[in-house]
């Protein structure tokens, strides 16, 4: 990509950045290209599936897990003009995920999901970095995904992950 990093770690450009990246592919394996697009419909297909089979099938301690990591969200976006900060959040905001998928009871799809993530971390570090107001609501919609596996509301919680990672999608495609 074309462009240039200012000392924050921050491309100065965020108009080109977001179009860049439009159209930029992610290196997923020997030779197997993915753009931002594709990652985004993987994840919808999986996690709407792995968010209703957690839950349904989500233990206590898993719940307990799940909250602290979204108390722990929470607590890092007073923390984000800070120099690691964002990639502390994105780090954070993917175990949400992965607690998620590791707690629904299938390993097989736990597994190909953690493979999908690893792949967009840096696209949701730019994410982050380019709008502000994304962690918040980031935040927002994972508090509304839990309270939706913590009342055992498997739909609900299809619903709202979706709408999350659509939502995503769109931020991280604004022009």
């Amino acid at each position: 990509m074309e462009g240039k990093w200012n000392s924050a770690g921050v491309f100065e450009d965020a108009d080109t950045l977001i179009s860049a990246l439009k159209t930029a592919r992610i290196r997923a394996g020997a030779n197997v290209y993915m753009t931002l697009n594709q990652l985004n419909e993987a994840r919808v297909l999986l996690e709407t599936y792995m968010v209703r089979l957690y839950a349904a099938n989500a233990s206590f301690y898993s719940l307990q897990s799940l909250k602290g990591k979204l108390t722990q969200q929470t607590a890092l976006i007073s923390e984000l003009e800070k120099q690691d900060a964002f990639e502390n959040f994105v780090d954070c905001d993917m175990d949400f995920h992965l607690i998620i998928a590791n707690g629904s009871g299938n390993t097989y799809l736990a597994k190909v999901f953690s493979s999908v993530l690893q792949n967009i971390r840096e696209f949701a570090i730019t994410t982050f970095r380019t709008h502000q107001e994304s962690p918040a609501h980031a935040v927002e919609m994972h508090r509304k995904i839990y309270d939706a596996v913590a009342a055992k509301d498997g739909d609900l919680a299809s619903d709202l992950m979706k709408q999350h990672i659509v939502e995503a999608t769109n931020v991280n495609f604004q022009a």
